[in-house]
């Protein structure tokens, strides 16, 4: 018994040939009705999943089976690595090889996908309604998205094995967390719609995320806003503090030369005061002497004077 993966060329291939077949079958039906052929009656309870007849239904559910392929592929890939450690064996490096193939190959069929709405789009007055094509649109989109996000999956995965080390130090904290092992995003779950579902439904839960992110916007700027006035504030505070500050300044420094002029005028003043006090003391000390000459000559005289008397008889 051969054991089938999601991901294999036979399960690829079987899943074309159905397509292919389911296709054939749809256009004969088509045809025996339009050659008068009668509906029969089907059973709704029994009536299996609707049968795609355009080009562009039938790609799109390719591209979604691709897509559900090749997330099952990265996630067998992760889990196998994450026991292998840094050590790629021949499958995990097989597998890479494969995933990077059937990405290539998505990414010409989202190629394909857009030429083919780009074709419609061409010929909308024949055969597509407005709606349709925006559908169709936002369909394309929706697969840019899931390709996008299944490349950063593959890509992740080989950056973080790229970029772990085996020193000491993570050694010891991965010894010292033991058990606390952490689990890796699962690669086939995605917070995208699905490709082959209401594309309507996919489209306003994303819109709704999107407005529930612009209020939260909304919410951020109006803080920022806030928080902006209130930094106006304080810097117009700020300035005023600032400008009060330089009119001390101004003020310290007309005080500071105010008080220079008068220390200048007062040193003045007591050099002309010692000046004063020496003069006083010279004439002091002349007078003294002066005194002391006229009273040294008094005496003198007196002596002399006596002399002459005595001598004269008188």
């Amino acid at each position: 018994m051969v054991h089938v993966y999601p991901w294999s060329p036979a399960s690829h291939s079987s899943t074309m040939l159905n397509s292919s077949l389911d296709d054939v079958i749809s256009r004969m039906d088509y045809i025996y009705k339009e050659c008068g052929g009668k509906e029969e009656p089907v059973n709704e309870e029994e009536k299996g999943p609707a049968v795609l007849t355009d080009e562009f239904s039938i790609k799109r559910m390719e591209i979604h089976e691709q897509v559900q392929t090749i997330r099952g592929m990265i996630k067998e890939r992760d889990e196998k690595q994450e026991e292998a450690g840094n050590d790629f064996s021949e499958k995990i490096v097989r597998l890479g090889q494969d995933i990077r193939a059937k990405m290539a190959a998505l990414t010409k069929d989202v190629d394909r996908l857009e030429a083919k709405f780009q074709e419609n789009s061409e010929k909308k007055r024949k055969k597509f309604t407005e709606d349709e094509l925006s559908n169709q649109e936002a369909i394309v989109s929706l697969c840019r998205k899931h390709l996008t996000e299944v490349e950063n999956l593959e890509k992740k995965r080989y950056s973080q094995v790229k970029s772990k080390s085996n020193s000491a130090m993570n050694q010891a904290v991965t010894a010292l967390f033991k058990g606390a092992k952490r689990t890796a995003p699962d690669p086939t779950v995605s917070d995208l719609p699905e490709i082959n579902g209401d594309i309507a439904d996919g489209l306003r839960v994303i819109d709704q995320q999107k407005k529930m992110i612009d209020d939260s916007l909304d919410v951020i700027g109006e803080g920022l806003a806030v928080i902006r006035q209130q930094v106006d504030d304080i810097a117009d505070e700020l300035e005023i503090q600032n400008e009060m500050v330089e009119t001390l300044n101004q003020e310290a420094e007309e005080t500071q030369e105010k008080l220079d002029t008068e220390i200048s005028r007062a040193k003045a003043l007591l050099d002309r005061v010692k000046k004063n006090d020496r003069v006083l003391i010279y004439v002091i000390m002349i007078m003294v002497c002066v005194a002391i000459v006229v009273w040294l000559f008094a005496m003198v005289f007196s002596y002399f004077k006596d002399k002459i008397t005595a001598a004269l008889g008188l």
